[in-house]
């Protein structure tokens, strides 16, 4: 009004005036809008020409990530923004690599996965002291991490490290395994044999504050310890330097590979770790000690199925017992307590203020596509045929709840859940697989484990729902063209 920006009150007016005068025009714009935002989300944005299912779909979304890796610290980010952060795993994009690689051989590719784990394990971004990883980097090389801690992040990485392991026998990558399960075990875990939800990235009302040392701090801590293993572990964390957060904090890291400092030693690796550990241990110790950052103690089954998934593999490779007793205890807790008398599983765990805690709200299709790969890795690692019977008669009852009967794929909302203006279903993978690109991998390993064609069937319905966007935006949805790739490479293997 008057070259000014217009009042609420005037908008307000506005509107009422264009409601009691063009009401019937307003309607049929906002019955094509949301028409169109309806289809936009049911997956038709993007074309909803066929396209067929083959592996030039898959090459093109390894092509994607290729072109975002950074060859230097492994990662993907910019190339024209030099990598700079914000850095994040992506572990659909390290499975996608590490898949393929071991599928076709490819070294460039496995190259690729190695690099990056080799990387994050050094850097910042994992938890020198404590295991696990941190949410993101901040910056190209790993070393200033968002402190927050997701379990979903540690329950992939759990995956994608032990996969790795089984391929190269890397002592570092089991060392970061052996030592993530314990976090998860000693500080994710409830009693209930759940898995909590987050811990805060911040403490004293600093970011980070938990996880950081001052130089004074470190030689207090370290203060009756030899004095040459001091130094020792000083050298080896990159701490002689100066600091590497916010000028004054120093964030532990390894500058080095453990098994390049071991060489110029003359030790092995595993000799020099066990010189660290105890000094390790005391600044585990002594930081315990401190305030610590808030645990979203929310059970959430969508990441529970991850982390049951991440701990059944883990235990499988690493041959251990007690991560799939973890795994098992933690999918029986949620199929005894996060699940109606009627079968259907429930989506959150916990207490309202002044509540006990209890299993509610309806679950939604994440839910239920992490906890049957969970299960499925539960079966792989333990033989047991109810964990085979529990995935089947969930995966069915999915696709009897989100299916798409018209067009295939799923939907995010069930049929009968709270009505909503449009259901959408999701697309594109990001710091973990969409729920229908999970799905679409459990129908293909149902395939796989039963040889029922109806979920062969499912598999690639949902996969040429899907197809636009993945022809489309081949980088963004990793994880479905991971799928993909499964399903062509064992339809090819059924064929022959």
């Amino acid at each position: 009004e008057g070259g000014k920006v217009r009042g609420f009150k005037s908008v307000l007016q506005i509107a009422h005036e264009a409601w009691t005068k063009q009401r019937k025009q307003i309607e049929e714009l906002a019955d094509k809008n949301a028409e169109r935002t309806r289809r936009a989300l049911a997956g038709l944005a993007l074309g909803t020409a066929l396209a067929p299912l083959d592996r030039n779909l898959v090459q093109a979304a390894v092509d994607a990530v290729k072109a975002s890796f950074d060859p230097e610290y492994g990662g993907f980010g910019s190339p024209a923004r030099e990598f700079r952060g914000p850095k994040f795993p992506t572990p659909p994009r390290l499975a996608l690599l590490q898949h393929e690689a071991q599928r076709h051989k490819a070294k460039e590719l496995d190259d690729m996965v190695a690099r990056t784990l080799d990387h994050m394990a050094r850097g910042g971004i994992y938890d020198q002291l404590g295991g696990g990883f941190h949410r993101y980097s901040t910056e190209r090389t790993w070393t200033v991490p968002h402190f927050e801690k997701m379990l979903y992040d540690n329950a992939q990485l759990c995956e994608i490290y032990a996969e790795a392991y089984q391929t190269r026998e890397n002592p570092q990558y089991r060392r970061v395994l052996e030592q993530t399960l314990a976090f998860i075990a000693r500080e994710m875990t409830a009693p209930e044999g759940g898995f909590y939800s987050a811990l805060d990235a911040d403490a004293q009302g600093e970011e980070g504050r938990f996880y950081v040392w001052t130089k004074k701090e470190i030689d207090a801590a370290l203060t009756d310890a030899d004095k040459s293993r001091t130094a020792l572990f000083q050298r080896v964390y990159g701490l002689e330097g100066e600091p590497n957060f916010e000028s004054r904090y120093h964030i532990l890291t390894l500058p080095r590979p453990l098994a390049e400092q071991a060489q110029a030693l003359k030790w092995t690796e595993e000799q020099l770790d066990a010189r660290l550990a105890p000094l390790r241990h005391t600044l585990f110790e002594a930081r315990a000690k401190r305030p610590r950052p808030f645990l979203d103690t929310k059970i959430l089954t969508a990441w529970n199925g991850q982390m049951i998934a991440g701990l059944a593999v883990a235990g499988r490779v690493l041959n251990d017992k007690q991560s799939i007793d973890r795994a098992v205890r933690a999918a029986d807790f949620v199929l005894k307590t996060m699940r109606t008398d009627k079968g259907r599983l429930l989506r959150t765990y916990g207490a309202a203020p002044g509540q006990k805690a209890e299993a509610r709200l309806n679950a939604y299709l994440d839910d239920y596509a992490f906890f049957v790969h969970g299960l499925l890795c539960l079966h792989d690692a333990t033989k047991e045929k109810r964990w085979l019977d529990e995935a089947k008669r969930l995966t069915d009852l999915m696709v009897q709840l989100f299916g798409d009967e018209k067009r295939g794929g799923f939907f995010y909302t069930s049929h009968d859940h709270e009505a909503l203006f449009a259901r959408g279903k999701e697309q594109y993978d990001g710091a973990q697989p969409s729920s229908n690109s999970m799905a679409a991998r459990n129908l293909v390993r149902l395939w796989q484990k039963t040889g029922q064609e109806r979920y062969a069937q499912l598999a690639e319905q949902t996969f040429q729902a899907l197809v636009g966007p993945l022809k489309e935006e081949p980088g963004s949805l990793t994880a479905l063209a991971d799928a993909l790739a499964l399903y062509l490479d064992d339809k090819a293997a059924k064929q022959k």
